[in-house]
């Protein structure tokens, strides 16, 4: 039986203020859908999630 904590998933945490901090994700999103621990359509997700970060940090920095 597992207890309550064994039961709460782990909250991944990704630091993604940068444009490098978003390159740095993409590049992990890539390696593990490229070794089969990530579905192609969680992947696809993920970089749509993150192509949108992305686009919001590049229009705030220009303001």
């Amino acid at each position: 039986m597992l207890t309550e904590a064994a039961k709460k998933p782990v909250r991944y945490r990704a630091k993604l203020d940068t444009p490098e901090d978003i390159r740095r994700e993409l590049a992990r999103v890539y390696r593990e859908n490229k070794s089969g621990l990530l579905d192609n359509q969680d992947a696809e997700k993920q970089v749509m999630m993150l192509m949108a970060i992305s686009q919001l940090i590049l229009e705030i920095s220009r303001k």
